[in-house]
């Protein structure tokens, strides 16, 4: 049987303690097996404190994350790749150590609407940057989801068969 999930957003706009506390509770009290947390700000959130919750809640987790033009992993420029990667890198583990078991979102580029096609060297940087994430998360349990998003939110995964 598969869970019934709620996106955090649906809650509260933010991770600090007081929404966390109300994001778990309200999931629970309506009902859903699963809370999405999106980790875009990660650093508001006490990690300790969701991770108590969620088990006290019985919920059960998963995490996504998206990249910005900033920490493009599908970027030709290495220092913006490597940003890209350490935000992936820090989303895996948040995850895992939060207890969740799936990470998803746009991995493997900015959510943007680009202004041009990928580049042979900017689609090898995604691939790669996947590659290495997946190897992370498979070490921690994880599965990856990669969305597929319509033109106006990436130039790389619009369709799925």
């Amino acid at each position: 049987m598969n869970p019934l999930g709620v996106h955090a957003l649906v809650w509260a706009g933010d991770l600090s303690p007081d929404s966390t506390r109300k994001v778990i509770s309200q999931t629970k009290r309506a009902g859903y097996d699963l809370l999405e947390l999106s980790l875009h700000g990660p650093k508001v959130m006490d990690l300790a404190m969701t991770r108590d919750l969620l088990q006290e809640h019985a919920l059960q987790l998963g995490c996504s994350r998206g990249l910005t033009f900033e920490a493009d992993v599908s970027s030709e420029d290495p220092a913006c790749v490597a940003r890209g990667i350490a935000l992936l890198e820090e989303a895996v583990t948040i995850t895992a150590e939060l207890g969740g078991r799936y990470l998803g979102g746009i991995l493997y580029g900015a959510m943007a609407k680009y202004p041009r096609p990928l580049s042979a060297r900017g689609r090898a940087n995604a691939t790669d940057a996947v590659k290495r994430i997946a190897d992370l998360a498979g070490k921690k349990g994880l599965t990856l989801g990669l969305e597929v998003v319509n033109r106006y939110e990436s130039n790389q995964l619009n369709t799925a068969l």
